[in-house]
């Protein structure tokens, strides 16, 4: 199942935002995990890309699995973010920040779906409260930053964060590679139990 939306509130107040709250995201989790667990399914994994709700599907996954019975369903929070080293990702990255709309996530775009991206409106954004060096410690506490206390709506210029004008085809593809090969792994491991 595909959910297109997901709990954007930092976004705002950019044009085009379209969140869903907190609580929402959470009972459509519930829900979904709730049917499911009616069939005998012994896992069911969700995948985000947005590192913005990431801490309500924590939460929401740990309160479905103290509810479920010991070998019931077993929810996971999976993440491309959390299954890769951001070193590993460094080895194709030129920029020295990574959060949102930047590098790493136009040049996955300019691979997946190159009709969609502008290059000559790609800019960079380097705001100094934002740890620089691709280090995993750096990019959890970007990731704690954004989410805690400046929001890419309301206290970003552009509502980038890193140098989107460094992102081409071929390091989308090399990046894309590296996260499927994580989520990939990452689902076998916590599916294997």
């Amino acid at each position: 199942m595909l959910l297109p939306y997901g709990f954007s509130d930092d976004h705002f107040p950019m044009p085009g935002t379209i969140s869903i709250s907190s609580e929402t995201l959470k009972a459509i989790i519930r829900d979904v995990a709730d049917s499911l667990s009616r069939y005998g399914l012994r896992h069911l994994v969700i995948v985000s890309g947005h590192a913005g709700h990431l801490g309500q599907i924590s939460d929401i996954t740990y309160r479905l699995n103290l509810s479920y019975p010991v070998q019931g369903l077993r929810i996971h929070n999976i993440s491309p973010y959390n299954t890769v080293s951001i070193e590993r990702l460094a080895t194709v990255l030129e920029e020295d920040m990574f959060i949102h709309a930047e590098e790493l996530e136009t040049s996955i775009m300019l691979y997946l779906r190159p009709e969609l991206v502008d290059m000559s409106k790609a800019v960079k954004e380097h705001p100094p409260f934002i740890p620089k060096g691709l280090t995993t410690p750096n990019f959890l506490e970007a990731i704690r930053i954004v989410t805690t206390s400046k929001f890419l709506g309301r206290d970003f210029k552009t509502g980038l964060c890193g140098d989107a004008t460094l992102a081409s085809r071929e390091k989308g593809e090399k990046l894309f590679n590296i996260l499927t090969e994580g989520l990939v792994e990452a689902v076998k491991h916590v599916t294997s139990e």
